[in-house]
């Protein structure tokens, strides 16, 4: 996003009760977002709105589904992965124990049949820790390695009932 596409606006408030530097972001429903960042050592209290844009702050649905079919649906932005959304939102069922580096599987999921061909190709690490799993299937993927792009809205997975 270039600057003639955003709406920025910078106040400068003097507050000596600020000594840290905090940063807050607020959805303004479907037309964007607000980032706040106050820099309290130096008085500043700057604000940005971005709109929500394709490319830029667009946020997708992802519907998550326990093995004992219980639903969680979470809302994240683009950029990261299935695996951070579950994270993020606290979804029960991805352990996430490497952290994402694909050096685990306990962050395995199954993909829902229609997404398949949108979630990208098993890579030759992710077939390797995949081969580990007892409870493998053919729509099986590692969430970490499934980037979160503005194709996936909508996209269902299931979490097996044990991660190994």
């Amino acid at each position: 996003m270039n600057s003639s596409q955003m709406e920025q606006t910078c106040l400068i408030v003097p507050r000596e009760a600020f000594y840290t530097t905090q940063l807050a972001v607020f959805k303004l429903g479907a037309n964007g977002y607000a980032v706040f960042c106050w820099l309290g050592f130096l008085g500043i209290v700057a604000a940005s709105i971005f709109p929500v844009e394709k490319g830029f702050g667009f946020m997708v649905n992802i519907q998550f589904i326990e093995h004992d079919g219980s639903e969680h649906s979470v809302e994240v932005a683009t950029g990261g992965s299935v695996m951070q959304a579950a994270v993020t939102n606290g979804v029960p069922g991805i352990d996430a124990d490497c952290g994402g580096s694909c050096s685990c599987a306990t962050c395995h999921v199954y993909v829902n049949e229609q997404w398949l061909g949108k979630v990208g190709e098993l890579s030759p690490t992710e077939e390797a820790m995949l081969s580990l799993s007892t409870d493998r299937k053919d729509n099986s993927r590692l969430s970490c390695q499934i980037q979160v792009t503005e194709e996936l809205d909508g996209l269902v997975v299931t979490t097996p009932e044990f991660q190994f």
